[in-house]
């Protein structure tokens, strides 16, 4: 029996994945071992409800197979380091680690009860991502998803804006234990929720500027005898503004929150999404040279006030509290930390341990440093030279992704488009902070990603495939002399064949051809 919701939207563990989404959003970032087990649980379910969907051509197969490998190479790599197999000592790891904790039974991890505990954490963004493309392999159910994702972002905006403005001293229902001064929607912190808003506001730009005809092919026709209920239909500028006031919320949002880098990174998200637009719109024959010249022009004066605005506040906030000394501290910390584990790691989930034996005596002696405050150093020291391999080929995967949706999707091109915005936004962000080390937010990121790869690459990827989609069941007309036998019948009457007098007897289907 298919269950379908209204809108051709298909059970098939789509509820369970945007409840998850919702889950890891809501509930503080999903940083408890409660919350994030919920948020897990739901991914889960979604995830083996994706397993039995099939993939709709080679590319997205290939995709899912090489992020399952990336994920069981993850998940085997972190238990090597945990394993017993005197490794440490045959590599020398146990003279750096000696003075970290006390020598173990010779295992690369210098904590093999923290890494064990880490790995769900780390694996959940790939979990996410493979299953966001197949359970919404259809760009319709995926241009879905991304409304979703961004209206999920204007509602958490249009929140949390009157409660900082009116209740500053709590987060949704808690009360706030840090960043008093700074909105925070349902984040601990500000930074994360920079990151948050800013993603929301690019995807609400995609979504404004999709033509309105990408919203409406996945609406079917009602059932035979039922009436026709005509819904409540929108212009193409009201659907528009609408999603554009979205975005404004999002952005209102984002600059509430005072983080420097969230909105520099912001900047760079919005750099990408219009100088990709510009260009795919000057490629056009068609345009004029003047006006190509007057549109980068443009553009060029918008980014470089935005920019002096940025770098206007950023100076002022210098001036008043001074460079930021103790992170840059804790980058060198961990870079001496690196240089002494630099083929194998320290283990991943580590860093609380490691850290204070190559914290340096000035970085912030009152503070307690659970992260590294930098994604990619943080990651290096952990899992060593093979996470460098990794992140070399995330890269490249990503980037040929969204350069293949760009150039090969015409209607819904602004999707793929806003993927490489938040992406760029998301691995700028992570030089600096750790926002892919939220679950929620690397849930959310991982989501929206996903979503921008089905449209990316769900067309055919070839000529053999476009036309295996398209082609329909050969008619066979009947021979000469063959009048009585069943066989050599059409399954499928046309005009010609109707006014033929060997197609005077009545038609019956053809039992082969079924």
């Amino acid at each position: 029996m298919k269950a379908r919701l209204r809108g051709g939207f298909p059970y098939e563990g789509r509820p369970a994945f945007c409840m998850a989404v919702v889950a890891g959003v809501l509930a503080y970032g999903a940083t408890r071992p409660l919350t994030f087990s919920l948020m897990a649980g739901l991914f889960l379910v979604s995830a083996l409800s994706a397993v039995w969907q099939p993939l709709p051509n080679r590319r997205l197969r290939n995709l899912a197979l090489l992020t399952v490998a990336l994920a069981a190479a993850l998940i085997g790599w972190s238990l090597l380091q945990t394993l017993p197999l005197g490794l440490g000592d045959a590599l020398g790891l146990e003279d750096a680690a000696a003075r970290i904790v006390p020598p173990g039974p010779g295992a690369i991890s210098v904590d093999p009860g923290r890494t064990l505990y880490a790995i769900p954490a780390a694996v959940l963004p790939l979990l996410v991502f493979v299953t966001t493309f197949i359970l919404f392999r259809r760009e319709e159910s995926a241009f879905f998803l991304v409304q979703f994702l961004a209206g999920l972002g204007v509602v958490l905006a249009v929140i949390g804006i009157p409660q900082f403005l009116f209740d500053p001293g709590h987060i949704l229902l808690i009360p706030k234990v840090a960043y008093p001064e700074s909105l925070t929607g349902s984040f601990i912190n500000r930074n994360t929720a920079a990151a948050f808003f800013g993603c929301a506001a690019l995807l609400c730009a995609a979504v404004a500027a999709t033509p309105r005809q990408a919203n409406e092919r996945w609406r079917p026709p009602p059932p035979p005898g039922e009436p026709v209920r005509m819904p409540l239909r929108l212009s193409a500028q009201a659907y528009a503004g609408i999603w554009l006031v979205g975005a404004g919320a999002c952005l209102t949002a984002l600059l509430l929150t005072q983080s420097r880098a969230g909105i520099a990174v912001f900047l760079s998200g919005v750099f990408v999404f219009s100088a990709i637009r510009l260009w795919t719109y000057l490629r056009r024959k068609e345009v004029p040279v003047a006006k190509r010249l007057a549109a980068m022009l443009g553009l060029s004066v918008l980014l470089a006030i935005a920019g002096i605005v940025v770098a206007g506040r950023a100076l002022l906030r210098f001036q008043l509290a001074g460079l930021d000394s103790a992170r840059w501290c804790a980058y060198r910390s961990t870079v001496r930390a690196i240089g002494d584990h630099v083929w194998f790691g320290t283990g991943l989930g580590t860093f609380p341990v490691v850290f204070p034996a190559y914290r340096a005596a000035d970085c912030a002696p009152a503070a307690r440093w659970e992260t590294a405050h930098s994604t990619y150093l943080e990651g290096y020291m952990a899992l060593g030279l093979p996470f460098l391999f990794a992140l070399v080929l995330v890269f490249v995967v990503v980037t040929h992704i969204l350069i293949t949706g760009i150039r090969s999707r015409r209607r819904m091109r602004n999707v793929p488009i806003a993927g490489a915005a938040v992406s760029t936004l998301v691995a700028l962000h992570s030089l600096i902070d750790f926002p892919l080390q939220v679950p929620g937010f690397a849930a959310y990121f991982s989501a929206a990603l996903g979503a921008c790869t089905a449209v990316a690459l769900g067309r055919a990827s070839s000529g053999a495939e476009r036309r295996q989609e398209t082609a329909r069941p050969p008619v066979r007309p009947p021979s000469a002399g063959a009048k009585g036998k069943r066989g050599n019948r059409p399954r499928f009457p046309t005009r010609e064949l109707a006014r033929s007098p060997a197609s005077a007897a009545p038609l019956r289907p053809d039992p082969e051809g079924q």
